[in-house]
């Protein structure tokens, strides 16, 4: 069986592979947050009472799980490890940042 025939037998597209590329990249930033709030010393419950969240949430987001995550929440999870939030939206030609 050809790598393609296997790929289709089994529902796999270009498509969800380039989803399944962006999800994975998305875990490996959320991870790199977990590090550098662990390199600080501090547990997921102490940057949540920061924010005034749940430990839940805090570990949503080291997971990568941003669906529903406001920016407020993220830029407060920013600040708590030292750090700041920069949101922007990229363009083919341009990228134009919103907030610092």
């Amino acid at each position: 069986m050809e790598l393609h025939e296997y790929m289709e037998s089994r529902g796999i597209t270009r498509d969800s592979i380039t989803a399944e590329q962006d999800r994975t990249r998305d875990r490996i930033e959320a991870y790199k947050l977990a590090q550098i709030r662990r390199l600080k010393d501090l547990t997921q419950a102490s940057v949540a009472q920061s924010m005034g969240v749940s430990q839940k949430r805090v570990s949503e987001l080291e997971r990568g799980e941003l669906g529903s995550m406001r920016l407020d929440t993220l830029s407060r999870y920013a600040e708590s490890l030292g750090g700041k939030l920069v949101a922007s939206i990229e363009f083919p030609d341009r990228t134009v940042t919103l907030a610092r």
